[in-house]
């Protein structure tokens, strides 16, 4: 059993995830001018040197992550490496920005650190896997405080938005606009599905509608993916505001209010940009604005 840390030391989480841990992962990612919607499954799997899936490590590991930057929001989700030096790949990428201080420099600073800090894991991951892991990160929400809808692939398993034949060892970025994005099992989605997505998108369905049809849509993915992809799931809904709303999605169908990993900036003395990280939660009392309701959480405090 391994133990993470943040910085600080307050924001301890245990997890057993091997080096060969893997997030194979379906990611159904829609942005438009008013509305950024991903959905996320929560399983990890084992896999041997060939790829084949050996045991399924978890249905309940967080890949969701959402940022407020000072320049705009987003949410991001991963499919790859499960987990960096024992912490779930989630929990790394939330430290790294935090004490990076990522969010407080800004939307693009957040790629750019996720771009460098992931090549490094990937190339030392590579010592102990038979080639290079894979490892994405799709971000998705508004930039230009609110103005400009986009999502953003941080990855070495494609290129300028088309899959390469093998994962790469150098992360690249590439930036679209609106549009519907499926990453880590793409195949698991038909053309006839992404087609109907991207018409709901465009005729206007709002948050809790597409947020539902992208669970849908990745549950009866799941059932055609073996092992790879799990049934229980997160939704993030991100408006042009800042505004936020997350469901944990369970295998029999309920939901519940949820608050993935979180990292909010605000402005501290002097005119700084401060930071506050808030590890997940769910099940917190509805309509409460959870990044404000810290009772319960690990939360760690940047001035």
């Amino acid at each position: 059993m391994l133990t993470a840390a943040g910085r600080g030391g307050n924001a301890q989480k245990e997890y057993s995830f091997a080096y060969n841990a893997v997030s194979m992962t379906l990611i159904l990612t829609v942005a438009r001018r008013d509305l950024a919607v991903q959905v996320s499954d929560r399983r990890f799997v084992d896999v041997d040197p060939s790829g084949r899936i050996i045991r399924v490590e978890t249905d309940d590991g967080n890949k969701a992550l959402s940022v407020r930057c000072p320049d705009g929001v987003f949410s991001v989700a991963f499919a790859g490496m499960a987990a960096v030096g024992g912490a779930s790949t989630a929990d790394w990428l939330t430290y790294t920005f935090s004490n990076g201080r990522a969010p407080a420099r800004g939307v693009k600073a957040c790629f750019e650190l996720a771009k460098s800090e992931g090549t490094l894991v990937i190339r030392d991951a590579a010592k102990h896997w038979p080639e290079m892991p894979p490892l994405a990160f799709v971000f998705a929400g508004f930039m230009s405080k609110g103005q400009r809808p986009f999502i953003t692939v941080v990855s070495n398993i494609e290129s300028a938005g088309f899959p390469l034949p093998k994962p790469q060892p150098d992360m690249q970025i590439y930036t679209g606009r609106q549009g519907v994005k499926i990453t880590g099992m793409p195949a698991l989605v038909p053309r006839r599905t992404r087609k109907r997505i991207l018409a709901a998108m465009r005729l206007g369905r709002d948050a809790s509608a597409l947020q539902d049809m992208l669970v849908e849509e990745l549950r009866r993915a799941a059932g055609k993916s073996g092992e790879g992809v799990g049934s229980n799931c997160v939704s993030v809904a991100t408006n042009p505001s800042g505004g936020t709303t997350a469901l944990y999605y369970d295998g029999r169908g309920s939901s519940q209010i949820f608050a993935p990993n979180r990292i909010d900036t605000y402005s501290a003395q002097g005119g700084e940009v401060g930071q506050a990280v808030i590890s997940e939660v769910r099940g917190y009392a509805s309509g409460s604005r959870w990044w404000t309701s810290l009772a319960g959480m690990d939360v760690q405090r940047e001035d």
